[in-house]
């Protein structure tokens, strides 16, 4: 899936919580918000009808449930997930000029990153390739009127 979604310009950011933590439905959703409210998230637990499913979330809410089952609990490897999918910074860097494509950049660095709650030494993995980011400093020589 990976190679798929890369031939197309595009990544995953995944996380998973166990729900063991007393992690609820109402608590992930809210999580939603907490992250980054403007965002669809792929967000996977338990249908009603008891199997694996996923909705999309955002803002707290679930805005798309494409069988109308719902999520009722974690998934049944006692794990709540969701998934990002993101414009990589190869495609931005062809289809807009440096700045934006640097606003687009950092942008997708600053995950939780207004979140008081989140510690400065909590580890976000961040999936980008080392040409993504020799072209974020491309793209900032270029903002900042220098050479590459």
């Amino acid at each position: 899936m990976f190679d798929w979604l890369a031939s197309r310009g595009l990544k995953m950011f995944s996380l998973a919580w166990p729900a063991s933590e007393g992690l609820t439905l109402t608590s992930m959703l809210e999580l939603t918000k907490s992250l980054n409210r403007a965002t669809p998230v792929i967000f996977a637990g338990t249908s009603s009808l008891g199997c694996n499913h996923s909705v999309v979330a955002m803002s707290g809410k679930i805005v798309s449930d494409p069988s109308g089952n719902g999520i009722v609990g974690p998934m049944d490897n006692g794990e709540w997930q969701m998934e990002w999918l993101a414009v990589g910074a190869n495609w931005r860097a062809r289809h807009t000029g440096p700045l934006e494509a640097l606003t687009a950049i950092v942008g997708s660095l600053n995950v939780c990153s207004d979140n008081p709650n989140v510690p400065d030494d909590f580890l976000v993995p961040v999936d980008i390739t080392m040409g993504e980011l020799r072209q974020a400093r491309a793209a900032i020589a270029s903002a900042k009127g220098e050479a590459a």
